[in-house]
């Protein structure tokens, strides 16, 4: 028989979605020790597939279950309150100091999430180049599409197994959908780990595992005390997983599984008493999990627009403002629209539906093609300062950034003063190379290819991609090793991305090493970082014998901010002059001696020739983002032509030394 709303509610459950937001809560407010509070959305998947599989098979033991209305309950309990948190960010962005590109991109992202399709737009976006993790206001909403698209499938699954076969049970079935999934998991978590985070078919497993729950513990059960233990435990190691997970290992492969088994457990055994889950203070943030999950990211986000990331006093408020705004949305928003839409009749509860989506999602999709926002003058005035010089070439042509040219790209005119060899770094730097060449009446040929660092044999995380780069800096190194020996090449890399990994507001997870070494593993820290050392030596020193001479440059300053959208707020909030965006010396430093120390080892081993950035960008224990309110950054570690000018001198050595 179908349940009736009051045995559908347990309290275990409710406590278990406090535990599941509020250990999401403080890893995005990055409170410490919460390192591993991603692990929060992957319970609420655990606890949306046991509810969703009971709700469907329930109904279809007794008879009256219906797809349509099964879909209306999922949209009464979840749209209302995203479509007013995406409509009010839409409507209070116009007034934030965005720039029209950010506020675009809000647009966007503001349509996809109303539409449910928000996790592959970011799975798309997730690259070298994507725009800052912590500048995407709707972010979390991914997890809310994976979920939605769950909704969707399930109930088709279900009905179409028994269509085709009258006694197929889900009991068959579900066990082989989840298998599937988990393997495509452990798969593409390594392979392509962008996708295994945002896509369904890769999180299905962690639904699916509901619900078994339901259809294997439902009717069983187990002693008092029995279920008491294994409560307990289970939340006790979850509580432990948030502490000692971090944002730096590969997620979610094969270390999900423990806490999704986790959750499973504590769901199966039922021990509604559970002194952690059940008291009020988790019963009231559960009952309100849901509001508080919608507004905390944009809070998050908001934080980082202002520059307050990082103080406490901000972080204490916007958590406070997150339960403030969790518990209006709950009161004023999910109970009176619930309670409206069960009041009517379905065809009305639908049309108002699609009638408030498209309502939302038309005007954000129009706002996010508009590449002129003239209503917004402040943005087009801001825009008109942090405008870049012209660069002396298109430094952007995707031959040259992407690898595919075997001969490399010649920049400038012949004859090829020297070589340039390199990630991404290199590609935009290639301009300044040329600045320089140009004064001698020479060219520069460079081959570079975005997050491939060049050492021999190494590859990036994304194992397709991570075989081109290997192939890559082969292929380059043969090349340039058979042209006249008397050429210079030039190497420049982001060379402390690899081993470190990106900064807090470039990722959702920070700190996961971007390279793989052959037999070893990054989770053996000391192996790794030796191993990392070792072969970056050996290849330079490869590029360096016969007495060819190589320039090796130095890292460049990186930011904890994306330059031109930071100063970009500054001078939108006001008119007059702006403070220079800058990172500490010591902080560069912290960052890159690691890799300073080896390249100095390579310097005094074979002879590589060594290119300090830091006397062009920095002064006085401050290396500079930006001069005179003007950005020498496109982003938060790549420069602009601007910043390109500014260490044009430093390769006048590489034509000099000859």
């Amino acid at each position: 028989m179908t349940l009736t709303p009051h045995e559908n509610f347990r309290q275990d459950i409710n406590g278990l979605r406090a535990l599941a937001v509020m250990a999401v809560v403080l890893f995005h407010f990055h409170i410490a020790g919460f390192q591993g509070g991603y692990v929060g959305v992957d319970i609420f998947f655990v606890i949306s597939g046991y509810l969703m599989t009971r709700i469907i098979l329930s109904a279809s033991e007794a008879g009256n279950f219906s797809i349509s209305a099964f879909y209306l309950a999922r949209a009464k309990r979840i749209v209302p309150a995203l479509l007013v948190m995406c409509a009010a960010l839409l409507a209070v962005g116009w007034f934030l100091p965005l720039t029209a590109h950010e506020y675009q991109q809000l647009a966007k992202h503001v349509r996809d999430s109303a539409l449910f399709v928000s996790n592959h737009t970011y799975a798309r976006e997730s690259g070298y180049f994507d725009t800052a993790a912590h500048e995407k206001w709707l972010l979390h909403t991914w997890s809310l599409s994976v979920e939605w698209q769950f909704y969707l499938l399930l109930p088709l699954f279900v009905v179409a197994f028994r269509k085709i076969h009258r006694v197929a049970r889900p009991a068959l079935f579900l066990p082989v959908l989840l298998l599937a999934s988990l393997i495509a998991c452990l798969l593409i978590t390594t392979l392509k780990p962008e996708k295994a985070f945002f896509l369904l078919p890769f999180r299905a497993w962690e639904l699916l595992a509901g619900g078994l729950v339901y259809l294997f513990a439902e009717r069983r059960s187990v002693s008092p005390r029995l279920a008491q233990i294994i409560a307990i435990t289970s939340v006790t190691l979850l509580i432990a997983t948030t502490l000692l997970l971090s944002s730096a290992d590969p997620w979610p492969g094969w270390r999900a599984i423990a806490p999704v088994a986790l959750a499973c457990l504590v769901i199966a055994v039922r021990h509604e008493n559970n002194v952690i889950l059940a008291n009020p203070a988790a019963q009231w943030i559960g009952l309100r999990s849901y509001s508080i999950y919608l507004w905390h990211w944009p809070l998050v986000v908001e934080l980082g627009l202002y520059g307050l990331q990082d103080n406490a006093g901000a972080i204490a408020a916007a958590l406070v403002a997150t339960l403030i705004a969790g518990a209006l949305s709950y009161r004023h928003i999910e109970i009176p629209t619930r309670q409206h839409f069960s009041r009517r009749h379905s065809r009305y509860a639908w049309m108002a539906f699609a009638a408030i989506t498209l309502g939302l999602a038309v005007p954000a999709s129009w706002l996010s093609e508009q590449q002129s926002l003239a209503l917004r003058p402040q943005a087009e005035r801001v825009s008109a300062l942090l405008a870049d010089e012209a660069p002396l070439e298109n430094t952007w042509r995707p031959e040259c950034f992407n690898g595919s040219q075997k001969d490399g790209c010649l920049y400038g005119k012949t004859p090829i003063g020297a070589m340039m060899v390199g990630d991404s770094h290199a590609g935009v730097t290639v301009t300044a190379l040329l600045r320089t060449a140009a004064e001698f009446g020479q060219g520069v040929q460079l081959w570079s290819k975005g997050a491939c660092m060049t050492v021999l044999d190494i590859q990036s995380v994304d194992q397709a991609e991570g075989e081109r780069c290997k192939a890559f800096n082969q292929a380059v190194f043969a090349t340039t090793m058979a042209a006249e020996a008397s050429r210079p090449i030039v190497i420049v890399n982001r060379a402390s991305l690899y081993p470190f990994g990106l900064f807090r507001i470039e990722t959702h997870l920070t700190g996961r090493p971007q390279a793989v070494l052959p037999g070893i593993s990054a989770e053996q820290q000391v192996d790794y970082l030796a191993d990392y050392r070792r072969r970056l030596i050996e290849t330079a020193c490869a590029y360096a014998r016969n007495q060819r001479p190589v320039y090796y440059m130095l890292p460049i300053p990186e930011f904890a901010v994306n330059v031109p959208n930071a100063l970009a707020r500054i001078l939108m909030r006001h008119t007059g002059d702006a403070p220079d965006i800058t990172t500490s010396l010591a902080d560069y430093h912290q960052r890159n001696d690691f890799v300073i120390g080896a390249l100095n080892e390579a310097r005094d081993r074979c002879g590589v020739h060594l290119l300090d950035p830091v006397p062009y960008l920095c002064e006085k224990e401050k290396c500079y983002g930006s001069r005179d309110g003007r950005p020498l950054f496109s982003d938060n570690n790549h420069l602009n032509e601007r910043g390109r000018r500014a260490l044009a001198p430093m390769f006048r050595t590489v034509f000099t030394e000859k």
